[in-house]
């Protein structure tokens, strides 16, 4: 780390050029220096050659120490996901959004990308003993997407929910921790930055670990959409791609350190294909090097009157299409009602009392379990 060039280190560049022409090339050559001598080769002042003389010095005690790949596994292991209501569409993700990772979630106007994000801002604050993370969610709207009515209506599903699955337990914890669950704390757990132009995303992003750290209940954050702007604001594309790529390198910085779940939504754009295979489709916007970066990508469609939910990357689950529907309680898994009483009916013609048929038959809510 001595023989570091200092054109690596993060300086403006007019200390770097000032640090240059004065013969100094590597992090060794600060670090002997006293600011003074620093100040008077260099011309600047002497409080901004401290701080130079320090980031060297940080620079060299800064050695970063390998992970081994079980050190890897069972961090992931420890972190539960956060879940979505949809068991299937848990399922298919491992478990729910995963924390530490960046997911992406695609999808045309209207298929319910805004919906699942407010969901999940609803279920990271659910309780430990609920399956839940008992966290807080910042949200960053870029388009405006938020309604206060809308979040009200989850928020209520999700209490009532919770609620419901308590009133079956005899267990005091259970009870004393569902007393504590309103939609007013609820409500409260979701933190609302808008953002009306790509200048103030960034600069919300790049205050991402001050923030985490004034605020350590927070578990997800969220970006609706991140697209929204840089679609419209930038016609130098390789000077979008440069800040999209170290706007992904910071969010999935932020989400490893932190330990906490990244999840931004994107739009779709119409790819026209040249030459023999002539022809268009749809595909995520902001480029293939913005696809890469992402962790995960989630994209969501319509099939018909049916939306699904698919799985296109995961650096742990396969590919998998999981229909699900937009209730007004939210997120929830389609449940096929004929099915369902023809099941019912057989139990009857058999014989079977309705106490030994199983409750998700007889009440298809029971089917969204929390744990």
């Amino acid at each position: 780390m001595e023989k570091r060039e200092l054109s690596t280190l993060p300086l403006a560049p007019l200390y770097k050029n000032r640090l240059h022409v004065a013969g100094f090339r590597t992090v060794q050559d600060l670090i002997s220096v006293d600011a003074e001598i620093l100040s008077k080769d260099t011309g600047l002042n002497v409080p901004d050659c401290r701080d130079i003389i320090q980031l060297a010095k940080d620079c060299k005690s800064c050695i970063p120490k390998p992970r081994t790949a079980l050190q890897i596994f069972n961090r992931e292991n420890s972190t539960a996901g956060i879940m979505t209501f949809s068991e299937k569409l848990d399922t298919a993700l491992g478990g729910g959004i995963q924390c530490g990772m960046l997911t992406e979630i695609c999808g045309v106007p209207g298929v319910g990308k805004t919906q699942l994000c407010l969901q999940l801002s609803c279920d990271v604050q659910i309780p430990a003993l609920f399956g839940g993370l008992e966290g807080e969610v910042l949200y960053i709207d870029t388009k405006g997407g938020v309604i206060n009515d809308r979040v009200t209506d989850l928020v209520e599903a999700t209490v009532r929910h919770c609620h419901l699955i308590a009133s079956g337990e005899n267990d005091k914890d259970v009870q004393a921790t569902v007393q504590k669950m309103t939609v007013e704390k609820f409500l409260g757990g979701i933190h609302i930055y808008r953002c009306h132009d790509s200048s103030e995303l960034l600069s919300v992003v790049n205050l991402l670990p001050e923030l985490l750290q004034q605020n350590k209940n927070i578990k997800l954050v969220v970006i609706d959409s991140v697209a929204f702007h840089f679609r419209h604001d930038f016609e130098d594309l390789s000077l979008r791609t440069r800040v999209l790529t170290n706007l992904a390198q910071c969010l999935i910085r932020t989400a490893r350190e932190y330990k906490i779940a990244v999840v931004v939504t994107n739009q779709m754009t119409t790819r026209v294909h040249q030459g023999t295979d002539k022809g268009s489709h749809l595909v995520p916007c902001l480029g293939e090097s913005w696809g890469h970066a992402c962790t995960t990508r989630v994209i969501l469609e319509f099939v018909r009157d049916t939306r699904l939910a698919w799985l296109y990357k995961s650096p742990s689950q396969p590919q998998a299409k999981i229909p699900f529907q937009i209730t007004k309680d939210g997120i929830r898994d389609i449940v096929d009602d004929y099915k369902q009483e023809q099941n019912v009916q057989t139990d009857v013609i058999s014989g079977s009392s309705m106490e030994n048929t199983d409750s998700s038959v007889v009440n298809p809510a029971k089917r969204q379990k929390l744990s």
